[in-house]
């Protein structure tokens, strides 16, 4: 599914970031190749790390440097962060599908885990958009401390049918990306926090409310009105609610 991937390098915003302090450039050698990316050490070594799952139109160099030179470092309440490339995107190899995504997701959470200077017990997942699914499918998989869905979408078909709503009945056999985020959610033993908008013209709210739904242990549904799929980032309410949980995180 071609139109749900758009994977590229962004070389200026990578060679801006070997310049930052409190940078680290990752590269995690796999089954499946190398995943590469960013680690900003932000708090002590032994703060919480969050780790976070791009949008499809994102990669790891553009949205690291974007969260210290736009206002929303501070949102981050003194956690660490990380960020991977998906498979075909930055310096990561492979190419993007669900599976590769899904072994992507498992592959960053465990290197993270097994650093020395990240306390395994203390991880929160966030995903964004498309990074929802693999946000979701990871702590189904995982017990991270925490886990934040920004846009998220209940599955596959959800996505497919915000870009053209025809995907139902025999259509839905066309539908390659299925990521069924709502059957992961079934599985998750934390609490979510989910910001989910009325006005999300990608991924349709209604979508977002279905997923809320089905996490065992129930979320914290915070909806949001007059931004677009594109204007989380840029929204202080946004970031004073991701503070919020981070910080009610970190607490425990």
């Amino acid at each position: 599914p071609t139109q749900l991937f758009y994977p590229h390098f962004d070389e200026e915003s990578y060679t801006e970031l070997k310049t930052r302090p409190g940078t680290e450039e990752l590269a995690v050698k796999t089954e499946h190749g190398v995943i590469s990316g960013w680690m900003l050490h932000n708090g002590e070594a032994s703060a919480p790390l969050v780790l976070y799952f791009c949008g499809n139109g994102e990669n790891s160099s553009a949205r690291m440097l974007r969260i210290l030179d736009n206002g929303s470092l501070k949102s981050f309440a003194g956690c660490n962060i990380a960020i991977f490339d998906y498979p075909g995107y930055g310096k990561t190899s492979g190419s993007p599908s669900e599976r590769s995504l899904k072994e992507f997701g498992l592959a960053a959470y465990d290197a993270l885990a097994q650093r020395e200077d990240v306390d395994p017990d203390r991880i929160i997942i966030f995903g964004y958009s498309i990074g929802t699914g693999v946000a979701d499918y990871v702590a189904s998989l995982r017990e991270p401390a925490g886990l934040i869905l920004m846009a998220p979408y209940s599955d596959g078909y959800d996505l497919y049918n915000g870009f053209a709503n025809i995907f139902h009945g025999p259509m839905r056999i066309l539908v390659g990306f299925r990521m069924e985020s709502n059957h992961f959610a079934e599985k998750v033993t934390i609490s979510p926090l989910i910001l989910a908008s009325k006005s999300d013209e990608m991924v349709n709210y209604d979508s977002s409310v279905r997923l809320s739904q089905k996490f065992p242990t129930g979320c914290t549904l915070r909806t949001l009105e007059n931004i677009g799929h594109n204007d989380f980032w840029g929204s202080e309410m946004v970031l004073t609610y991701i503070e919020e949980y981070l910080t009610e995180v970190n607490a425990r």
